[in-house]
C-alpha cells in the first residue's frame, strides 16, 4: 500500500514488512499490541460469507459480492494487519490505516502510553499509534503476569516482531530517543545550530492513498454490480 519495509514476509508487490516502514543499518524492532490483528481475521472471515452469499444469484450477483468482499479485505490488511511502529537506526515510524508518520530519534520530545501509545515530536502534535491501544493491556490483566521481552539495540541484529502494552511501547521508545539523544557529540557546528534545534520537528508523512482507493473503488463497483 505504501513504500518500502522492514521485514521479509510483507504482503505481495513489497520486499519486507509492513508498508510504510524503514530501514536502518541496526536491528529492526516492530511493535504491535495484543490482540489487535484479530480484528482483521473477523473482517477476512465477513468478506469469506459475503462472496458465498453470491453463489447461486447469478454471475453479476456473484461479480458484485466479491468487490465487497475485496473492499471487506483490504480495509482488514489497511486497519488492522498492517499497522505497526516500526524501530530502527532512522527513528520511529508510526504505521497507521491512513498515514505512516516518520519521527526522527532526535526529534522526539515525549513518549506516552496512558492512554494509547503516543509520540509527540518536538515542538508538534502528538502521534496517536493506532496498533497500540490503551485497551491492549485488557488481555493481560486475565492472563499471568509475563515479563517484558528485553530490548538491548547492541545485541540485536534483523528484525524482531514485540507484541506490547502501550506503557512498555512507550518505555522503549522514550529510552532509545533518550539515549540517542545523550549521545549526540557536541562540537562548534552543533552550538551554531542550537537555534535550530529549538525548531519544531518535521516529521515525514507518506498518505496510504493506494489502499484507500482500492477500497473506495471495490465498494462503489460492488454497489453498482448490486443495485444498478
Amino acid at each position: 500500500m505504501s513504500s518500502s519495509t522492514p521485514h521479509s514476509s510483507g504482503p505481495a508487490g513489497h520486499s519486507s514488512g509492513p508498508a510504510g516502514g524503514t530501514v536502518g543499518h541496526g536491528p529492526t524492532f516492530i511493535l504491535h499490541g495484543y490482540a489487535t490483528r484479530m480484528y482483521a481475521f473477523l473482517l477476512w472471515a465477513l468478506a469469506a460469507i459475503a462472496i458465498g452469499t453470491g453463489v447461486g444469484y447469478g454471475l453479476r450477483t456473484l461479480a458484485g459480492m466479491a468487490l465487497i468482499a475485496a473492499a471487506l479485505a483490504v480495509l482488514a490488511w489497511l486497519s488492522y494487519w498492517n499497522p505497526c511502529v516500526i524501530l530502527n537506526d532512522d527513528g520511529a515510524a508510526v504505521v497507521n490505516p491512513l498515514r505512516t508518520t516518520r519521527v526522527r530519534w532526535e526529534d522526539i520530545e515525549k513518549c506516552t502510553g496512558q492512554w494509547g501509545l503516543q509520540i509527540t515530536p518536538r515542538g508538534g502534535k502528538p502521534i496517536h499509534v493506532w496498533s497500540v491501544p490503551s485497551r491492549a493491556a485488557v488481555r493481560e490483566s486475565w492472563a499471568k503476569p509475563k515479563a517484558p521481552q528485553p530490548v538491548v539495540w547492541d545485541q540485536h541484529t534483523g528484525t524482531e516482531r514485540l507484541k506490547v502494552t502501550s506503557g512498555r511501547a512507550a518505555e522503549i521508545i522514550q529510552l532509545r530517543a533518550a539515549e540517542i539523544q545523550k549521545a549526540q557529540p557536541v562540537s562548534a557546528a552543533q552550538h551554531s545550530a542550537a537555534a535550530q534545534s529549538a525548531a519544531p520537528a518535521n516529521p515525514t508523512v507518506e498518505v496510504h492513498a493506494a489502499g484507500l482507493a482500492a477500497i473506495v473503488l471495490c465498494a462503489a463497483g460492488g454497489a453498482l454490480m448490486l443495485f444498478a
